[in-house]
């Protein structure tokens, strides 16, 4: 039973530490989305 509990833990800390990396990278999609739009932008303005 003891085990069962930690795995548990574990098992949502590992969860927390996914969901973070799932933000990080999110963020940096947005990031590289912007910077898509910018180049368009400059190239659409030549």
């Amino acid at each position: 039973m003891k085990q069962l509990i930690l795995d548990k833990k574990e098992c949502e800390n590992n969860i927390c530490v996914l969901s973070k990396n799932i933000n990080s990278l999110t963020e940096d999609i947005k990031k590289i989305n912007i910077s898509i739009e910018k180049i368009k932008y400059v190239l659409n303005d030549e």
